[in-house]
């Protein structure tokens, strides 16, 4: 027989030594278990190792989480993520929004008809997404497909784009 406690669950993983200095112990975490649904939880780094595994070179982390509701197993398999870093009231876009041009980076804008480009300068690079420092405002109409071929000044006809439901999907 195993006995196991169900009130607090340990994770155990490794990451590599490129990620390893992203984890602290006591940095919060949030786990993600994929089982019938979709189980989240919060907890906490409890230890990290001071040097990698020789035979896998990677660093190992434990974290614990509480789970005072006994929706996680024993045995079951999750994911860990970690907030490396907040940002707060930024703009981001679709990093294949932005183009490259003369060592610049541009992006066009839908306005009165016409695609203006605007140059600007980025921020941080993330999941497929870039900060927007400047160049851009909150309501800006950024222009995403077939901004290759635009010019600037240029007319650009909107069109209506229709889900998989079939509905409208508003722009």
């Amino acid at each position: 027989a195993t006995v196991a406690s169900v009130g607090k669950i340990r994770m155990k993983f490794g990451v590599s030594s490129y990620d390893i200095g992203y984890f602290k112990e006591n940095l919060p975490v949030r786990i993600t278990v994929e089982a019938d649904s979709v189980l989240r939880g919060e907890g906490r780094v409890l230890t990290v190792a001071r040097s990698a595994d020789p035979a896998t070179r990677v660093f190992q982390i434990e974290v614990e989480l509480d789970n005072d509701t006994h929706i996680f197993k024993p045995g079951m398999f999750g994911r860990c993520e970690i907030i490396v870093g907040q940002y707060d009231n930024v703009i981001a876009v679709p990093r294949i929004a932005v183009l490259k041009r003369d060592n610049k980076d541009y992006a066009f804008v839908y306005s009165g008809g016409k695609a203006l480009i605007r140059e600007l300068v980025l921020g941080v690079d993330f999941n497929g997404y870039s900060e927007i420092k400047s160049g851009l405002q909150p309501g800006d109409t950024l222009i995403t497909v077939g901004q290759d071929y635009a010019e600037n000044g240029g007319k650009v006809k909107l069109v209506k784009f229709v889900g998989m439901d079939g509905k409208e999907i508003e722009l």
